[in-house]
């Protein structure tokens, strides 16, 4: 299985058997590692990008870290979980910076237009972006 999946309603099985976003969210009691949240909250800004039709993240809310209750129904915004109030990651440091970004893209996931990226491009990165300095390839991007 994929080793992004996260079942709030069987977080033993999750942490268990995560060989990756256990680690990475920092979920593991006892086993923080507090250089993730320090490095992480140094960012100018973390800017998280949910897609509109998106079928592949599921729920799409958890794109912005959100987490949703398969048997309630109920989806637990970024602010209200343990992973921010504790900021085991640093995100509540850059949100009380104001420097967490919710974006939301139009279509599928992944299926960022080109106009979009260019744009995504220049607002978080600056100016023009020179791809092959950056080791990027975006095909049919002449100028940003």
């Amino acid at each position: 299985p994929a080793q992004y999946f996260r079942d709030p309603e069987d977080l033993d099985a999750y942490l268990e058997h995560s060989a990756f976003l256990a680690d990475i969210n920092n979920e593991r009691p006892g086993e923080r590692n507090k250089t993730y949240a320090e490095n992480l909250s140094r960012l100018e800004r973390f800017v998280m990008l949910m897609f509109e039709d998106d079928t592949t993240v599921v729920p799409k809310e958890s794109a912005w870290f959100a987490e949703f209750n398969r048997t309630t129904g109920e989806r637990t915004p970024l602010e209200d979980r343990e992973l921010y109030k504790q900021d085991w990651i640093g995100l509540k440091k850059l949100g009380d910076r104001k420097r967490l970004e919710f974006l939301t893209a139009p279509g599928r996931h992944m299926e960022l237009s080109e106009e979009l990226l260019a744009g995504l491009f220049k607002k978080y990165l600056g100016g023009r972006v020179d791809g092959d300095e950056m080791g990027l390839w975006v095909h049919g991007v002449a100028e940003l």
